[in-house]
């Protein structure tokens, strides 16, 4: 009896347009402009979190997971989001597993002591 009132209720919740839960601390043009600055490459996540007075799981949460770790190569250049939904190919190297020698025979690193 409780559960079916608690069900109603919250339909009828929903039907006056009300879905529950916290308000998210982040608007969707903050949102926008968290990921523009994250994408820019000129802000750190701390940084970000800083100016829109949150924090920065919350920050986390808000960025495209595509996005997160990619950085552009040049400062100021943004990500084409594009870009990282391509398949690429691999070269013949790339595909190759890695080992220690190059297929010449010749080691890829000197270790300091020899």
């Amino acid at each position: 009896m409780i559960r079916e009132r608690t069900i109603d209720g919250l339909q009828a919740a929903r039907a006056r347009g009300r879905n529950g839960g916290r308000k998210s601390s982040l608007t969707a043009s903050a949102v926008r402009q968290a990921q523009a600055m994250y994408d820019s490459g000129d802000y750190t996540v701390e940084q970000i979190a800083k100016a829109f007075k949150t924090t920065r799981p919350t920050i986390y949460r808000a960025l495209d997971p595509q996005t997160i770790g990619k950085k552009p190569t040049r400062p100021g250049e943004a990500i084409d989001h594009r870009d990282l939904l391509r398949p690429r190919s691999l070269s013949a190297d790339a595909r190759r597993p890695p080992g220690p020698c190059k297929p010449g025979g010749e080691a890829l690193m000197r270790l300091p002591h020899e």
